[in-house]
């Protein structure tokens, strides 16, 4: 899976960012998830944040939704 969605659009297992960021940047930004992993197991999927506005990068990491 490769999307580009905003927070409202989706209607699977909801992201969360880490531990230490603050859960709001997944508001008003774009959530690019990313799905390069060829191990078939339970992992979570790469996500990155961008800003709306800008593009800049807010978070790359885990969605934590394994499972």
């Amino acid at each position: 899976m490769h999307c580009v969605v905003a927070l409202n659009e989706i209607n699977w297992r909801r992201p969360s960012v880490g531990y230490g960021v603050n859960p709001e940047i997944l508001d008003n930004n774009w959530i690019v998830y990313l799905n390069g992993k060829a191990f078939a197991g339970i992992t979570s999927i790469t996500m990155v944040i961008l800003d709306r506005n800008t593009g800049s990068v807010l978070y790359f990491g885990s969605a934590h939704d394994e499972g």
